[in-house]
């Protein structure tokens, strides 16, 4: 599983519903934004190390309609998402808040691979 890089509105509605009962995590950037170039390699690690979850990243220049749509007026933001709804999100760069919040939500999507509501706080990226 590898981060899709998003398209337009249709694109993130439908990346979404496919996604189903599995975590979805969405970073939201900017080209121009240097704390969103600085996590930039990191998110693309994580797949490799939650390979359950969806990665999205959408650039809020190319789709001001879904920055718009989920209030994004802070880069880098991720928005948490199961089952089509938001579960969490976070702004700015720090890559441990990052790593806490992948952890406490990556898990709990039904796929048996943790418990739900556990935390393996032990991985690293």
């Amino acid at each position: 599983m590898d981060v899709t890089e998003i398209l337009n509105e249709e694109h993130f509605q439908a990346e979404i519903a496919k996604a189903g009962t599995k975590l979805v995590i969405v970073d939201f950037y900017a080209t121009w934004c240097p704390p969103c170039q600085s996590i930039a390699p990191f998110f693309a690690k994580l797949p490799a190390k939650f390979p359950q979850a969806v990665y999205l990243k959408v650039d809020i220049d190319k789709c001001e309609e879904t920055a718009r749509n989920q209030h994004i007026n802070v880069m880098p933001s991720f928005i948490f998402f199961r089952n089509g709804i938001i579960i969490d999100n976070i702004a700015g760069s720090n890559i441990q808040s990052l790593l806490n919040k992948v952890n406490e939500h990556y898990g709990t999507d039904g796929s048996g691979d943790d418990v739900a509501g556990h935390s393996n706080n032990s991985v690293t990226v």
